[in-house]
């Protein structure tokens, strides 16, 4: 959802920090997970979603951020 003011290249720009944020977070869980010899298979599935989630949101920024595209 879109903030007031904000454009749509903005948001885009705020959800890949936020995907960037959340991959972060669950790396992090993942070491730990390991660190007490937990098992990790469906924390790595997971973050392999996450991670296609950011390739898409980086693509569609980069489609926002083209000069044909700004309006």
């Amino acid at each position: 959802m879109a903030m007031v003011g904000e454009s749509k290249q903005q948001m885009a720009s705020r959800h890949v920090a936020e995907q960037e944020r959340r991959i972060a977070k669950q790396k992090a869980l993942i070491r730990r997970l390991s660190n007490h010899k937990l098992p990790t298979q469906q924390a790595k599935y997971l973050l392999a979603e996450m991670i296609g989630m950011l390739d898409n949101m980086q693509s569609e920024l980069r489609q926002l951020s083209e000069p044909s595209r700004k309006k």
